[in-house]
């Protein structure tokens, strides 16, 4: 964390507060959450109050503002967070933590650890040299697929096919991932805090992000989550080429 800028800025920026887009809120330039990897240090709790609280206790809730406390205390003991900053730096230690992956490192004491799978992302782009690379964490691609199976639903409920032809399911939602990832299909939430979908000119100001590396890959995410979430057996074969 930067000492120079106030602590509730800093958290702001480092979880993509001000993206509206409520997936591209989770998505990351990868010199952005090499920055946050850098700047995050393990954080220390008690053995006998960690495991009390989770299991003896079962107080997630709890549990997460202990953690919270001894991260902020680990930052600057001078820092008197007030509610909003308290629930920012929770938010912080879920997306970047891994909080239910602690590690004993000395008798008595537990090390909760910045996320391995985003250790292994960062250490792979490096590997291959591959920098224009955006993190997306499993949880989230699942979140953007399963919104994306929705929104695929309602056009091929209203898409005239004498003007597109046949257009199939699985094909759909990789369409729309590629529409997603130039920035013309937004997912945001409304006032009513319901999610809306909204179609953008070629030339919107949305920053086009890379989530399809290996199109293959995220073809088999997609037959994954459509066939756990629907009755059909979808296969590659069902990609129309």
């Amino acid at each position: 964390m930067n000492s120079q800028i106030d602590y509730k800025t800093q958290l702001n920026y480092l979880l993509n507060k001000d993206e509206k887009d409520i997936i591209r809120k989770d998505i990351y330039e990868f010199n952005k959450i090499v920055y946050i990897m850098n700047h995050i240090d393990p954080i220390y709790i008690k053995k006998e109050i960690y495991f009390d609280t989770l299991f003896e206790k079962r107080d997630i809730k709890k549990l997460l503002i202990l953690v919270c406390t001894e991260y902020i205390q680990n930052i600057d003991k001078k820092i008197n967070a007030n509610i909003d900053e308290y629930h920012l730096t929770i938010d912080f230690i879920k997306k970047f933590y891994d909080v239910f992956k602690p590690i004993e490192v000395k008798k008595g004491y537990l090390a909760i650890y910045p996320k391995l799978s985003i250790k292994k992302y960062v250490s792979e782009v490096i590997k291959e040299r591959n920098f224009d690379n955006f993190y997306i964490s499993e949880t989230t691609l699942e979140q953007l697929i399963t919104m994306l199976m929705a929104f695929s639903k309602f056009e091929l409920q209203n898409i005239d096919t004498k003007d597109f032809g046949e257009i199939n399911f699985p094909t759909l939602v990789l369409a729309n991932i590629k529409l997603y990832e130039k920035g013309i299909l937004s997912i945001e939430k409304n006032e009513e805090k319901k999610v809306v979908f909204y179609l953008k000119p070629m030339n919107n100001t949305n920053k086009p992000i890379k989530i399809i590396n290996d199109e293959e890959f995220i073809m088999c995410k997609i037959l994954k989550t459509l066939n756990k979430r629907t009755n059909e057996k979808f296969t590659l074969n069902d990609f129309i080429q």
